[in-house]
């Protein structure tokens, strides 16, 4: 489930997604939620604290999960790996720290 932290300032989340509809809690600013449903462009459905409403999705920052280096695997002959590791080893030991 994707999340999202709350921006500018303490907001409102609503029964429906309107303005118009009713107030069925607040969020602070700053807080982590969780992004159930995108409506449409400008409203999402967000769960915090065990309270599921609508939020205006310009309020919502989207949180990146960290991106993992890749692995790679290649499979070499004998002599051409033993090659390949010893001038790796060899460029981390120059490596600038």
């Amino acid at each position: 489930m994707e999340q999202a932290k709350i921006k500018g300032g303490n907001q409102k989340i609503y029964m429906s997604p309107s303005t118009s509809a009713t107030v069925v809690g607040s969020i602070p600013d700053g807080a982590i939620v969780d992004v159930e449903e995108r409506i449409n462009v400008l409203w999402c459905r967000v769960a915090h604290k065990g309270r599921t409403g609508y939020i205006y999705s310009a309020y919502l920052e989207p949180l990146r999960a960290p991106r993992k280096k890749p692995v790679v695997s290649i499979v070499l002959p004998q002599d051409t790996a033993k090659t390949v590791f010893i001038a790796l080893k060899e460029a981390l030991k120059n490596k600038p720290q």
